[in-house]
């Protein structure tokens, strides 16, 4: 009953993009059909969907990590609705693993301790859907270790990426190409006027946005 009232109590407002989260879940378990004589009545086929609890834990494995037992329980007493309002609403939402991180043991410079860091963000939040975008933008817009080599700039980085989540496209962009980590990862650093580093410009419009074949040499 606790997780559950934790759980209803932020649910406050409806955004746009809940339709968006909903929907999107339904291509992924309904089956392909094949096509039928016209003058064959055709049963519409089963619909893995149909019950509230599976739609639930389907949706906390698409826009999470999944959930426990006592968390499944406490979203089906929610309802189907109601939890795709709270995983979108997630600034509504306290977040009380970041008073617990706040003591972390963290050496700025371990790059060891920031993925235990980050691992302990993942599995214990109570906003999910924020950290599965984290994670969906790291994979994105990649940067790491074997090239930054600086713990400091990949978790400034990580905490971007968390701070605009579900955030507008356009500021992301133009954030991540401030961002100290990735102007190492893509050379950025060393790019002058007269010598101009092509690495991130390409990057940026092959695999960031546009993708090859939309962007020409001057673009770059």
């Amino acid at each position: 009953m606790e997780t559950a009232t934790a759980i209803a109590g932020p649910l406050k407002k409806i955004l746009s993009r809940r339709s968006l989260l909903s929907a999107a879940m339904v291509p992924a378990l309904g089956g392909a059909r094949q096509a039928a004589p016209q003058d064959e009545p055709i049963d519409p086929p089963p619909n893995p969907l149909a019950d509230a609890a599976v739609r639930i834990a389907h949706l906390l494995r698409r826009a999470g990590f999944s959930a426990s037992k006592s968390e499944l329980d406490a979203y089906a007493a929610l309802g189907f609705e109601a939890t795709v309002d709270y995983l979108l609403n997630y600034d509504a939402v306290a977040d009380p693993i970041q008073d617990r991180l706040d003591t972390f043991d963290f050496d700025p410079d371990d790059r060891e301790a920031l993925r235990r860091w980050w691992m302990i963000r993942m599995v214990h939040s109570t906003r999910p859907l924020q950290e599965k975008m984290t994670l969906f933008w790291h994979g994105l817009l990649t940067s790491g270790f074997s090239k930054v080599n600086s713990a400091g700039l990949l978790r400034r980085q990580n905490e971007f990426f968390r701070a605009n989540a579900v955030g507008n496209f356009r500021d992301i962009m133009r954030g991540i190409s401030r961002d100290a980590a990735m102007l190492i990862w893509l050379d950025g650093r060393g790019s002058r006027k007269q010598h101009p580093n092509e690495n991130y410009a390409r990057e940026l419009m092959e695999l960031f946005t546009m993708g090859e074949g939309n962007y020409t040499e001057q673009d770059v």
